[in-house]
C-alpha cells in the first residue's frame, strides 16, 4: 500500500516549472499544469485545501502534471479566499517514495473577467558580452507576433537613453521575456466605523517642545488604538502606537473620521 510506505514531508518544496509558489490564483484561472523537476519514475500530486476537505489526486509516470479542468475549477470555487497545498511525491526506481514540503498558494476571493485583464510584456536585453541587461517594453501585434527589428531598435534607444551610447552593429542577447497579467477588480468598499462623538480622554501627559520654540508644553498623550470616529482633540498632543508617535502641533486640532483616519487641521 502506497500510503503505508509514504514518508512524512521533507524539509523543502519540490522544484517545479513554472514555479507556482506563493501565488494568488483567481477562481476562474485555467489549471496550473506544471513539470516536476525532481528525479523519479512515478509522480503523485495531491492538490488540497489547507483547512481540510476533498482535493485532487493526480498520478503520472512522467514529470508532466496535468490537472483535470473540472475538478480544478470546483476546488477553486469551493475554497475562495483560502490556501491550497500542492503535495508532490516521487518514486525512485528502487521503489522508495520521497515526499516534499507542500507548496502553498492562495485562491483569490474574486474572479477576474477576461475583458478586465491586460498584459505587460518586457524583454531583458543586452549587447553580446555585456554583464547587465536593459528592460525594454514589447509591443505585440494583433496576431501576437513580436516585431524583432522594432524590438532591437527599441533596445538601442533605451541603451542610448540610459548610458549615452548604443552599438547598433553589435549582436543582441535576449535574456528574459517577461509577461505580467494585471486583472482589474471592483474597488473595495471600506467599512465605516461606529462613531463615538466627543473629546478624547488622554492616557497620560508628557512635556514636549515644538520647533524652535524653547517652551516645554504639557501635552496630553493619546493611545492610537483608543481613538474612535467622531472624537476630537486639540494640539499640542502626542498620539502613540506600536510603530510610531504622531506629534500634533500646538496650532493644530484633530478629529477621527468615519474610517479611523486622523485628520489634522490648522487652527484658524
Amino acid at each position: 500500500d502506497v500510503q503505508e510506505r509514504m514518508p512524512p514531508p521533507g524539509p523543502r518544496p519540490a522544484r517545479i516549472d513554472p514555479d507556482y509558489t506563493d501565488v494568488v490564483i483567481p477562481p476562474n484561472m485555467a489549471p496550473l499544469n506544471f513539470r516536476v523537476r525532481e528525479p523519479g519514475v512515478e509522480y503523485r500530486v495531491e492538490i488540497r485545501p489547507k483547512q481540510g476537505g476533498g482535493g485532487i489526486e493526480i498520478e503520472s509516470d512522467t514529470p508532466d502534471i496535468r490537472i483535470p479542468r473540472r475538478a480544478w475549477h470546483r476546488l477553486l470555487a469551493d475554497h475562495r479566499g483560502e490556501e491550497i497545498l500542492f503535495d508532490v511525491r516521487t518514486r525512485s526506481a528502487d521503489g522508495t517514495w520521497q515526499r516534499f514540503e507542500p507548496i502553498a498558494n492562495r485562491v483569490a476571493a474574486d474572479s477576474i473577467d477576461a475583458v478586465d485583464v491586460r498584459f505587460e510584456r518586457t524583454c531583458d536585453m543586452r549587447y553580446h558580452g555585456q554583464a547587465y541587461e536593459v528592460s525594454v517594453p514589447v509591443v505585440v501585434a494583433g496576431d501576437d507576433r513580436i516585431d524583432l527589428a522594432a524590438l532591437a531598435a527599441a533596445f538601442h534607444r533605451e541603451h542610448r537613453s540610459l548610458y549615452g551610447a548604443a552599438s547598433e552593429d553589435e549582436a543582441i542577447d535576449l535574456v528574459n521575456y517577461r509577461v505580467v497579467g494585471i486583472g482589474r477588480v471592483e474597488k473595495a468598499t471600506l467599512r465605516r466605523l461606529a462613531a463615538t462623538p466627543g473629546e478624547t480622554a488622554p492616557k497620560g501627559r508628557r512635556g514636549a517642545g515644538f520647533g524652535s520654540d524653547a517652551t516645554v508644553h504639557d501635552c496630553p498623550v493619546y493611545d492610537r488604538a483608543g481613538l474612535a470616529p467622531g472624537q476630537t482633540f486639540r494640539g499640542p498632543a502626542l498620539i502613540e502606537e506600536p510603530g510610531a508617535t504622531i506629534v500634533v502641533d500646538p496650532r493644530h486640532d484633530g478629529e477621527i473620521d468615519a474610517y479611523g483616519n486622523i485628520i489634522l487641521m490648522a487652527r484658524s
